[in-house]
C-alpha cells in the first residue's frame, strides 16, 4: 500500500493490486479498480468537486456514479481484501 499526498487536502491510496482511493480531505469519494472508477454522487463543497474533477481528468470514458454507500462498500473491499 502506499499513500500519496497529491494536493492540499487530497490523499491517493494505492493497493499492490493498483486499486486506488481517493479521499478529499478526509472523505473517500473515488474509487479506481479493474471495474472502472467510481464516483460519489454525494455532494460534497465545491472544493471536494474540484478535486473529484482534477482526479478524474481524462478518465469519462469509465466514471461510473455511484451512491456514497457504494464507495464507502468499495473502500472497505479494497482495504480488507
Amino acid at each position: 500500500m502506499q499513500l500519496k499526498l497529491i494536493g492540499a487536502n487530497q490523499t491517493e491510496i494505492t493497493f499492490l493490486d493498483e486499486s486506488q482511493i481517493f479521499f478529499s480531505y478526509e472523505q473517500a469519494v473515488c474509487v479506481r479498480n479493474g471495474d472502472g472508477c467510481f464516483v460519489t454522487t454525494e455532494k460534497y463543497s465545491r472544493t471536494t468537486s474540484k478535486h473529484i474533477n482534477k482526479w478524474v481528468a481524462g478518465l469519462s470514458n469509465i466514471i461510473k456514479m455511484v451512491p456514497q454507500s457504494e464507495i464507502d462498500n468499495l473502500v472497505n473491499g479494497v482495504s480488507n481484501g
